[in-house]
């Protein structure tokens, strides 16, 4: 014969395993939610760098180029020289401001 005490013990268990299913539920979710959104934002950049590829200038760096005297060089006047650096930056995934001889740069 069950006890009283026993069959609470068994409420108790069924109730823990429908709460950590429907955790476990929610975090398949929560994370299936990121990882789909963190994709549609890498496709949405991929998009965009192939974008601005398509329509911008390409320009091979030379001996002395650096990204302010490329800036100088190819932005338009009414762009401040800074903010055409930080658009090159972008438009070519530079996280810094190095650059190299030989290294393809686009200009958007």
């Amino acid at each position: 014969m069950i006890t009283n005490h026993k069959l609470k013990v068994n409420i108790f268990r069924r109730m823990f395993y429908r709460v950590m299913a429907l955790l476990v539920v929610i975090g398949i979710s929560f994370t299936s939610g990121i990882i789909l959104h963190a994709n549609a934002m890498d496709n949405q950049e991929a998009t965009m760098i192939s974008e601005i590829k398509s329509v911008s200038v390409r320009i091979c760096v030379e001996q002395g180029d650096t990204l302010w005297s490329i800036a100088r060089t190819y932005r338009d006047g009414k762009i401040p020289t800074q903010e055409y650096i930080h658009a090159i930056q972008e438009a070519n995934q530079l996280t810094d401001g190095k650059i190299h001889v030989g290294q393809v740069l686009y200009l958007p």
